[in-house]
């Protein structure tokens, strides 16, 4: 279970830090209240988007288990 935990917490830092790679340009070209938003938001749903994916894999690998 611990290693379930530290796997998600790892994807979560690695999605948010792809995103902010990828969409780097949108702070740098869009205007500033614009850009911010919307790097901000492309961070967050990236961190979201790996760690659930990771955490729906665990989950699905314990019912499975079970069987």
């Amino acid at each position: 279970m611990g290693r379930a935990l530290a796997e998600i917490g790892a994807m979560d830092v690695a999605g948010g830090v792809i995103a902010a790679g990828a969409t780097w340009a949108v702070n740098v070209f869009a205007p500033p209240p614009i850009g911010q938003l919307g790097y901000t938001g492309a961070i967050i749903g990236g961190a979201i988007t790996t760690s659930g994916l990771t955490a729906a894999g665990h989950i699905m690998d314990a019912i499975f288990d079970m069987w």
